[in-house]
């Protein structure tokens, strides 16, 4: 899990669109948008890191080296940890695509639909979803109250520009800083946990964030023949979880939740040509 999550750190650069605070897929709404025209083809280079084209133009959506994984969370809203992927395509999650795509008037708010439809048409993408219980570390607002300043919105700011916001690593020194949502910070620590982080604050907009921790050094491996016990948690992730605690007033909870997962029952590694 923490080498998924590691991966989905790519995604980061790639986020535009808020997902559910508890881990729970939204439903797919049935639309009738469509994108007037779409490249979509493997990128040449395989081993670009992925990002959204800085494009300005709001009437086109464009990514390079976008990662499938990356790709359903900007379709589907789905976080490494609720996708399962088929045992003969596990590798696919890290093939790369170029995707460029013209949008139709007043559409904006409907990309995630037209890039679910352009997955199906073009990689004959096919999935379900079910529900799954998971050991899960739960956000709640501390006792002592929440630490963070909610910071100033602005009106004029483009929804489609990610959050103004850095993660330093000096070795195993962390800081996370800047102006985050909580489903940002939820991404921004994906990676430093060995489990995954669900949000139940009920937090909205962006907060002032100032998060400096100690990474969590790696779990032994059990010799031959020993029994392996599950670690503690606080073990595992206490430095973040007190520095959530003491710096955000961010409580961390182990517990097991109901979370929703996406299966996908096929996907075609290279996008056919219309």
């Amino acid at each position: 899990m923490r080498a998924l999550a590691q991966d989905m750190a790519l995604v980061l650069c790639l986020v535009s669109i808020p997902v559910a605070s508890f881990a729970q897929l939204p439903s797919t709404r049935p639309t009738t948008f469509a994108f007037e025209a779409a490249s979509f083809k493997l990128s040449a280079d395989q081993a670009l890191n992925g990002r959204r084209s800085e494009n300005r133009d709001p009437g086109r959506i464009e990514f390079r080296g976008i990662t499938l994984q990356g790709l359903i969370w900007e379709a589907y809203r789905a976080w490494y940890y609720q996708i399962v992927w088929p045992q003969d395509r596990k590798d696919a999650r890290s093939v790369r695509y170029d995707i460029a795509a013209t949008l139709p008037p007043g559409a904006k708010e409907h990309v995630p639909a037209m890039l679910q439809a352009l997955m199906a048409e073009r990689l004959n993408f096919k999935m379900h979803r079910e529900s799954k219980e998971m050991p899960v570390y739960a956000l709640t607002i501390a006792k002592s109250g929440l630490r963070m300043q909610k910071a100033p919105t602005d009106p004029n700011a483009d929804p489609q520009k990610p959050p103004d916001f850095k993660i330093q690593n000096i070795n195993q020194e962390k800081r996370v800083q800047g102006k985050l949502s909580m489903t940002y910070l939820l991404l921004a620590l994906a990676g430093n946990l060995d489990r995954p982080l669900v949000d139940t604050t009920g937090l909205e907009g962006e907060y002032e964030i100032d998060l400096q921790f100690t990474a969590a050094p790696p779990q032994s491996t059990p010799q031959p023949g020993q029994e392996a016990t599950a670690p503690d948690y606080l073990s595992v992730a206490g430095s973040l979880v007190s520095a959530l605690e003491k710096q955000c007033g961010i409580h961390v909870e182990a517990r097991k939740a109901p979370i929703d997962m996406l299966v996908i029952d096929h996907v075609d590694r290279a996008p056919s040509e219309i």
